[in-house]
């Protein structure tokens, strides 16, 4: 037993997280409806531009349907790509509207389930819609709490508590991704190929997908010619992938971290013309003004909550009675 009550403790230390605090407030509650309000707004003006692109209908000689979409095997892709377009457009309006009926919220989620199966099906797996595929689910769960001004606590709590699933699926999403480079680099260090810590990484990571995909893109040629400038960019691109999940706990860094995470997508784009807007938009609703920080947070908190840097600072700098203290 008192094992067990050190191993709450030193968890309580490194996540010192209570979503019971924050319910106890009205302010993080009302944030985090005006966010999830956006979420539905916006992915209305979304599927507008998803039903006027559709660059992918000259990839017929492409079209697998996947699994989740069985019936597109008797269908050409046009067709089909009209059918999943005009429900996730229909069915992301409705969500617009009636986002306070869970009725409505599952629609929303099976609008993006057919979309997303619908680009998974043309070139390769896409994964620019599975943060919002994700979270469109979880935000089924929200309880009924947008009538009236009142609401318990266990309400404000249940509401909060699948607010930050939702920013927590997120961010699993993107240190999943930095554990998979993590894993790769290990394998390939041992079996004596370039891993993704050697300084050529970068490089041969953009030569290797841009020649895949036949194109170019605006930075993708200086990068490759000056491995060594990309070589911190990419470890700095692993390490805020790799933490991402522990950050969901540290709300001091959520909208620093979700700066760095759109700061990354844009170096895709810039080096290997990937673009992930809805991606990135998901991100600013999630963590720009995230309901969980606190205004009064210092930079000291801020800075002690980095992953590894912010361990060692807070040993070395913010230790008390150091002379060498940062004031």
């Amino acid at each position: 037993m008192k094992q067990i009550t050190t191993i709450k403790k030193y968890l309580s230390s490194i996540f010192p997280f209570s979503i019971e605090s924050f319910a106890a407030r009205g302010k993080p509650f009302t944030k985090a409806k005006t966010i999830v309000q956006f979420f539905y707004y916006f992915l209305a003006f979304q599927a507008l531009v998803v039903i006027n692109g559709g660059k992918f209908l000259s990839q017929e000689e492409n079209f697998s349907p996947v699994w989740s979409i069985p019936w597109a095997n008797h269908l050409s892709l046009a067709t089909t790509a009209n059918i999943i377009q005009f429900f996730f457009l229909i069915s992301a309006f409705i969500g617009a509207f009636f986002f306070q009926n869970r009725i409505a919220r599952i629609f929303v989620f099976l609008g993006i389930f057919q979309l997303n199966a619908l680009l998974s099906s043309v070139l390769r797996a896409d994964h620019h819609w599975y943060p919002w595929l994700y979270v469109s689910f979880l935000l089924i769960f929200l309880p009924d709490a947008w009538a009236g001004k009142a609401h318990s606590l266990q309400v404000r709590k249940k509401f909060l508590l699948v607010f930050f699933s939702a920013q927590a699926v997120t961010l699993f999403i993107y240190s999943m991704a930095g554990l998979g480079k993590i894993q790769g680099a290990i394998y390939q260090y041992f079996a004596g190929q370039t891993h993704a810590f050697a300084p050529e990484a970068l490089a041969l990571h953009i030569a290797y997908w841009l020649r895949n995909i036949d194109s170019t893109s605006l930075l993708g040629s200086f990068f490759v010619e000056h491995v060594i400038v990309g070589w911190p960019l990419f470890l700095g691109m692993i390490y805020l992938q790799f933490f991402s999940l522990w950050i969901a706990f540290k709300p001091s860094l959520h909208n620093i971290w979700a700066f760095g995470l759109i700061f990354m997508h844009t170096g895709i784009y810039l080096t290997m013309d990937m673009l992930f807007f809805p991606t990135a938009l998901l991100l600013i609703f999630l963590f720009f003004d995230s309901p969980f920080k606190k205004h009064d947070t210092s930079w000291r908190e801020t800075v002690g909550d980095l992953p590894i840097f912010g361990w060692m600072l807070r040993r070395i700098l913010f230790r008390p009675g150091n002379s060498h203290s940062i004031s």
